[in-house]
This record gives C-alpha cells, sequence and structure tokens, in this order.
C-alpha cells in the first residue's frame, strides 16, 4: 500500500509546505535542507544532528546552514508549517 503523504491530497499539501519552507529558506539565502539543519540546530534540546551524506561534497553542502541564525519569527513559521495536517 502506498503511504498517503506521497500520493493525492497528501502529496499535494506537502508539496505546498515545501513551497512555503522555500520561501523561507529563499529569505536566509538557503536551501530547504540547510534551512531544515539549521532548524533542528537551533533547537535547545538539541546537541547534534544526523546528517545522511553519500559524497565528500555532501558535506560542503550542508556548512552553509552552520550560519544561520533563525529568527524567533521564522521558528514559529516554521513550527506552524510542520504542525499543519
Amino acid at each position: 500500500m502506498r503511504d498517503e503523504n506521497f500520493t493525492g491530497h497528501g502529496l499535494k499539501d506537502n508539496l505546498e509546505k515545501v513551497a512555503r519552507l522555500k520561501d523561507i529558506a529563499h529569505d536566509y539565502g538557503v536551501t530547504v535542507a540547510q534551512l531544515a539543519l539549521a532548524y533542528v540546530w537551533a533547537h535547545p534540546a538539541v546537541s547534534s544532528a544526523l546528517v545522511g551524506i553519500r559524497k565528500p561534497v555532501h558535506v560542503l553542502d550542508a556548512l552553509p546552514a552552520l550560519d544561520v541564525e533563525l529568527d524567533d519569527a521564522a521558528r514559529s513559521y516554521i513550527d506552524q508549517i510542520a504542525s499543519t495536517p
């Protein structure tokens, strides 16, 4: 059985969320993946994050996320996007 998050309305809803996240990422001059890393690292309960890297260049792709300082409004907006069913 196919996961409903990746078909039909679930897929449409998730693509809309990604589009909203792209807007935030654009404002910070990073990719959505870098935004996601910055968001995780900004969480006070997180001391480290595991990043799936297959090639050395992927490390370089992730590094800009270390310089992103999300403001409270951006974190709150990302929380809102993530919690929307």
